[in-house]
């Protein structure tokens, strides 16, 4: 039996596209929620406009999610990011992972919210083999004409020029994946599914191809066992926000999960490529690359 990885499981699926955010399970609520109990009602009882953070599962397992799903935007609403959460929080807590699921972060609870998971990570007191980090982002993503991507806050109506990036928008690399990094010595898988049309005013003025560019994973060390990213989408591709109730790479990389859940994770993101080219008619390809140096499984490699 391997020995399961510490691993930062950077999910950044970013599922963000234009469209028009339904509010299918309540009426619109502005007030942050927290909530502890792994029982918790807050997705049936609140709609997808509402910032809210929950905590789910066991606080004292070792792998630890933070899966965030912003719906709700001043500019551009979307309509599945809040399920795209809700449904990626659920299966995680499924795997034995604590999870903190926040929904509708503006710029400063993005930034908040963040930085207490890399504390989080760092303060895990598991040893290297045993812990593990993902990190989930649904929502609007841009890409600046430096090549450098973003995540984007719901309140992103004060972003209407490429320099308003930097002030009001999380930078993928500098700002979540390298604090994973120092934060957690395993794994970092990075997962974005963050190539939507129109993220930002201004943003189809820019010349610049849609969707988010390709990262390079970090190499592995002999102190870190490597990175895995995966993106929704293709450089200069849109990525489908999907027609029933998940985007179209959430839906499928959800799928393969349920499936794979004792697959090396690599195989995992290599299964949803065909299923997401089929539907969406081969205008859009999931991408990934690797520098992991053991398997690491969701659900435990067997032998």
């Amino acid at each position: 039996m391997k020995q399961i990885l510490t691993i930062c499981a950077i999910a950044l699926l970013v599922s963000g596209c234009s469209g028009t955010s339904t509010t299918k399970k309540g009426e619109q609520q502005s007030q942050t929620q927290l909530e502890k109990d792994p029982q918790q009602q807050i997705a049936e009882e609140t709609g997808p406009q509402q910032s809210q953070i929950v905590e789910l599962g066991n606080p004292s397992s070792p792998q630890k999610a933070l899966v965030i799903g912003n719906s709700g935007y001043e500019h551009q609403k979307l309509d599945n990011p809040y399920n795209d959460a809700v449904d990626m929080a659920t299966l995680l807590k499924e795997m034995d992972f604590h999870v903190i699921r926040a929904i509708n972060l503006n710029n400063r609870e993005m930034d908040q919210v963040v930085r207490d998971f890399h504390q989080l990570l760092a303060d895990t007191p598991a040893p290297a083999n045993e812990k593990v980090g993902f990190f989930y982002f649904s929502g609007h993503g841009a890409r600046s004409n430096r090549d450098e991507n973003y995540l984007l806050p719901i309140n992103n109506s004060k972003i209407r020029r490429e320099s308003d990036l930097r002030q009001q928008a999380l930078k993928v690399r500098t700002e979540i994946m390298e604090p994973m990094e120092d934060a957690n010595k395993g794994v970092n898988i990075v997962v974005a599914d963050a190539c939507r049309d129109n993220p930002y005013e201004g943003s189809k003025a820019r010349g610049k191809p849609r969707g988010l560019g390709r990262e390079a994973p970090s190499p592995a060390t002999s102190e870190k066992l490597g990175v895995l990213i995966a993106f929704g989408a293709d450089e200069g591709e849109i990525a489908d926000d999907g027609d029933d109730g998940n985007g179209l790479y959430t839906k499928h990389l959800l799928a393969k999960m349920r499936e794979g859940k004792h697959k090396p994770i690599e195989d995992v993101f290599m299964e949803v490529w065909d299923p997401v080219k089929q539907e969406s008619k081969d205008r859009q390809h999931p991408w990934y690359e690797s520098t992991l140096i053991k398997d690491y499984c969701l659900g435990g490699c067997l032998e």
